[in-house]
């Protein structure tokens, strides 16, 4: 670069550095402080930095005294982390998925003749865990989704490559005992690194309550662990068919060991990508030292601790998508891998496909790549691996928009429901008007300081490095010979505008965030690391935004901001705490202690129902058709029918926030028992009288003998209206019933002249009359008439149930009437 171009490029930089303190510090000078700051009190503030500083120190005694590296000591804090936090067999669990999708992905490569796989544990790593992923969302539309079906899957991997696993276990064994501690710039870079880390694995110990996990990202693992299959239900939730490799990963963790498992897998992901950063930045050209820039940036980004914090697949879908994009990349400069490349890139594009539909937004750009090369990808060596790849990626893609299709006409249900018009949700296109806003010229300072209006967030969600360091950087690229960082701002700034496009909604732009965050590292070989002062500047200002971005650290969400550590080390705290963040959980336990026979629940309120072992019925665009009928329950009358219909024994309310009118949640009250009320949210029963309306039998009350057949010494006194009745000499009706369905057996009773005891009881019969099972209750009779009942559900089999009016022993009692209601 001539001399004259070079001091022209340095003035610009020294301008776009200025212009972005300026803005920085005009942004947070119309803040309110100490206000804005996203913690819920001081004390959160307090715990937080004593948690980075307690980390800080651990950290350099353990460096000290260990003369390991802070990646090796903070390894080793997290592993204490998990046992004081009784979370160890998840973290297990978390490692063993990961080595078995290392294995698998091995198998897989070498199957399809990547004769370098071996090394490359990454590329592994993805393809195993995006075909264990492939395989759970087939096997989810059958019942055999159990944890020793899981467990099995991933202990065969080690058993067929025990070789590669014993040799991954001594490499991992010299990596620990050899990794010792590094040079003094790299040193406090990765002990920044690793704090902010520890702060990402910590917060993962803790309960989940955020809305779109418990709503979808916990809700199907739960299915899939209490029913064992998930039913792809597309009219009583919108998103049943929607892409969700990411969800039957986290299922997989899961299933094994719980939540704490899934928010594990989670966070392994966040650190993953982490890695491919580095991998980026030296594929890039870029040095270990601008590597860790990078990773230190993209860990410290607010976004990054939204994403870890709850489960989100972003995460999962974003180590795709960035694996995909380097694997195209590497194609385009005619990498010495590119043949390979080809292949695994179909796959990992295939993967983030099936994981999210927003990737059609970041496709075109690779496209417009791979035409660049289309003399390459045609010729005889190469045009094998482009149709594997091409296969692969329709492959493992398709699958989630085929079962979409088939199951309600539109394969990106309900997305463009306007030209597909599925009968299962309105004939519109659903768009999220809240996050439209768009492309503008002050885009980067909107994100920065107005980052609620692209994310349910407050100031600082998206970083401040936007804002400091991403127009300087841009121009190092745009100015220096480094084609491959010029190739990465391309695809990231091309993909970007087409996703804010779509929707201006700042989780579906974390891949790109990842791909910036990589030219942070370009400063650190350009021509421009000679000019020491403005290396200096340039320095000090990376060090600011990630000061920034820890202060600001949880603005991302809403939840977390109060550093509750205790819920991580004590049960009590921790129910504590969801009482006091998500007492919605702790009403689906208690529905799902009561609701045995697994009917479906009403909701009202927020659609947050993960954990509940039945099908929930929602009152928002999860399920219009159920939201459009309970709009037209006027009366008590109207209740019972409707929730006789769906077979609702019991419904939730969130009284702070219903989702219905108050004159209904007036209504609703009154017609239910209240049996638990966990701060705004109570747990309802519904009364007999509306669970239960239309009576099967002939001659309930008993007015006469008519449709009861009388056995041995039973006895119908037709002045009293009466049955005498005992074990001997019951009264016998026979009604036909719908297997599956509910009944009431109630029987009025009161002993005859001993104290003697009595029961109901229902006999079940086939088709073919045979004996298939009884449900008896017994009780105590008293002097006086007393009720009696028991709800029974048919066997799915029974086409005949035997009522009988009798006591529980040869002392007789007297039976007033006997009902059965449907």
């Amino acid at each position: 670069m001539g001399t004259i171009l070079s001091s022209l490029v340095t003035i610009m930089i020294w301008l776009s550095l200025i212009t972005g303190a300026a803005l920085t510090c005009i942004g947070l000078g119309h803040m309110e402080w100490p206000k804005v700051l996203p913690f819920d009190s001081k004390k959160a503030l307090f715990e937080y930095l004593m948690f980075i500083f307690i980390s800080f120190l651990v950290i350099l005694i353990g460096m000290k005294y260990s003369r390991k590296s802070p990646i090796v000591v903070g390894l080793l804090l997290c592993i204490l982390l998990a046992i004081l936090g009784g979370a160890f067999f998840p973290l297990i669990v978390t490692l063993w998925f990961s080595v078995a999708s290392v294995l698998l992905g091995k198998i897989i490569n070498s199957s399809i003749q990547m004769n370098d796989c071996d090394d490359n544990w990454a590329q592994n790593f993805l393809v195993g865990a995006g075909t264990y992923g492939t395989a759970i969302g087939l096997l989810a539309h059958f019942p055999v989704n159990y944890p020793g079906l899981y467990g099995v899957a991933l202990v065969l991997p080690l058993i067929i490559e025990w070789r590669l696993c014993k040799k991954m276990l001594v490499s991992s064994q010299k990596w620990f005992f050899e990794n010792c501690s590094p040079e003094r710039n790299i040193k406090w870079l990765e002990i920044g690194i690793v704090v902010t880390a520890s702060i990402h694995f910590v917060i993962a110990l803790m309960p989940e309550f955020v809305h779109d996990a418990l709503a979808m990202h916990l809700f199907i693992p739960g299915h899939l662990a209490l029913r064992h299959q998930w039913a792809f239900d597309a009219s009583n939730y919108s998103f049943a068919v929607m892409p969700m490799l990411g969800d039957w990963i986290f299922a997989l963790g899961y299933l094994l060991a719980g939540e704490t498992a899934s928010r594990l897998f989670n966070v392994g992901f966040i650190f993953f990508l982490g890695w491919l950063v580095r991998e980026y930045v030296i594929w890039a050209g870029g040095t270990s030292l601008g590597a860790r820039w990078a990773v230190l940036i993209f860990f410290s980004t607010p976004l990054t601790f939204t994403l870890s914090s709850s489960l989100f697949i972003e995460s999962i879908w974003s180590s795709f998508i960035a694996a995909g994009i380097l694997c195209i990349l590497r194609i385009t400069f005619q990498d010495e891998r590119s043949k390979t490349e080809l292949i695994t890139g179909g796959l990992m594009l295939g993967f983030a496909v099936a994981a999210k539909s927003v990737t059609f937004m970041i496709l075109p750009v690779l496209v417009l790549l791979l035409i660049y090369k289309v003399r390459t990808l045609i010729s005889k060596s190469q045009i094998g691996s482009v149709a594997i790849g091409l296969s692969l990626f329709t492959l493992v893609g398709v699958i989630p928009y085929l079962t979409a299709w088939h199951l309600t006409s539109n394969p990106v249900f309900p997305f463009y429901n306007e030209l597909f018009k599925s009968t299962y949700f309105p004939v519109e296109n659903f768009n999220n008007a809240r996050f439209n806003s768009g492309v503008s010229w002050d885009l980067l300072y909107q994100i920065t300081f107005n980052s609620g209006k692209y994310l349910e967030s407050t100031a600082g969600a998206a970083g401040f490095q936007w804002l400091l360091l991403f127009m300087p950087i841009t121009i190092v690229v745009f100015f220096s010979n480094n084609y491959k960082s010029m190739a990465i701002l391309a695809v990231g700034i091309f993909s970007f505008f087409m996703t804010f496009s779509f929707q201006s909604y700042l989780r579906y732009i974390y891949p790109q965030l990842a791909l910036f965050a990589v030219l942070i590292s370009t400063f650190e070989t350009s021509f421009l690391n000679k000019k020491r002062k403005l290396a200096k500047v340039f320095t000090c200002f990376a060090i600011f935004a990630v000061f920034l971005n820890l202060l600001f650290f949880p603005s991302g969400t809403w939840a977390y901001r109060d550093f509750y550590f205790e819920s991580i080390f004590s049960e009590s705290y921790r129910k504590d705490y969801l009482t006091k963040h998500a007492p919605v959980r702790r009403a689906v336990e208690t529905v799902n202690a009561l609701n045995v026979h697994r009917l479906p629940v009403a909701v009202f309120g927020e659609p947050l129902m993960a954990g509940l072992s039945s099908d929930a019925l929602y009152v928002n665009w999860y399920n219009y058709s159920w939201k459009d009928k309970i709009s037209k329950v006027k009366n008590e009358q109207d209740l019972g029918k409707l929730f006789q219909e769906k077979g609702i024994d019991f419904f939730i309310i969130d009284l702070s926030k219903p989702l219905i009118s108050k004159e209904q949640c007036v209504l609703f009250e009154q017609a239910a028992v209240k049996i638990a009320q966990f701060e705004s949210i109570g747990v309802y029963r519904l009364q007999n009288k509306y669970r239960f309306q239309k009576e099967v039998l002939e001659n309930p009350g008993l007015d006469g003998k008519t449709g009861w057949t009388l056995v041995s010494n039973a006895v119908y006194d037709d002045i009293s209206k009466i049955m005498i009745v005992n074990v001997s000499g019951p009264a016998i009706q026979n009604v036909n019933v719908t297997g599956g369905s509910r009944y009431l057996n109630k029987i009025v009773a009161r002993r005859h002249k001993e104290a003697t005891e009595g029961r109901v009881q229902v006999n079940w019969k086939d088709a073919d009359g045979n004996f298939i099972d009884a449900n008896i209750q017994v009780f105590e009779c008293t002097s006086d008439w007393k009720e009696y009942d028991m709800v029974v559900t048919a066997p799915k089999n029974a086409v005949v149930a035997e009522i009988y009016a009798s006591g529980h022993t040869a002392i007789p009692m007297e039976v007033k009437s006997v009902s059965f209601k449907e």
